[in-house]
């Protein structure tokens, strides 16, 4: 994949296995066995086109936010370089993203923005085949359980995860 043509607009970008991306069965899987209470953030699928354009809107707290790089459609490209933190290597693999959706693009960096996407990365990163999270504006790379556990502390009204996030 070409990465002189990445996003970086996309804030979040998880890496999965070659061939083990998540498609939008995946996503409504994990949107339908989500229960109260706990650090998860709640969502559902808001907007799913045809499964072969490779992305879905995903609806929490109110906001959207755009998943890209789906099964089967193409990857998004992958981010190159930054911080590795806990990672021996960049993992090769295949991406997808997770951003705002268009109306919270003046928004992506307050804070209850940040919480919800991260929330919803951390779920994504539980998903089989995951083998690195990238966390964009900082360009740092982690992996997926170190992610989703700093996230899911801080959204138990835990400390801000700032190494990976800042």
């Amino acid at each position: 994949m070409d990465s002189s043509k990445a996003d970086y607009s996309a804030v979040l970008s998880l890496v999965y296995a070659d061939g083990r991306r998540p498609d939008v069965a995946a996503l409504q899987a994990l949107a339908a066995a989500q229960t109260n209470g706990g650090d998860k953030v709640r969502f559902a699928l808001s907007h799913v086109p045809d499964p072969a354009e490779g992305w879905a809107e995903l609806l929490s707290a109110g906001l959207t936010f755009d998943c890209a790089g789906l099964a089967p459609a193409a990857p998004v490209p992958m981010p190159v370089g930054g911080a590795l933190l806990g990672l021996e290597k960049a993992p090769e693999g295949e991406a997808i993203s997770l951003s705002p959706g268009p109306h919270l693009a003046d928004a992506m960096g307050m804070l209850p923005v940040v919480r919800v996407l991260a929330g919803l990365g951390a779920q994504l990163a539980a998903l089989p085949g995951a083998v690195a999270v990238i966390w964009n504006p900082a360009r740092c790379w982690m992996p997926p359980a170190y992610f989703g556990k700093v996230v899911g502390n801080w959204l138990a009204d835990g400390a801000f995860p700032a190494l990976g996030l800042t």
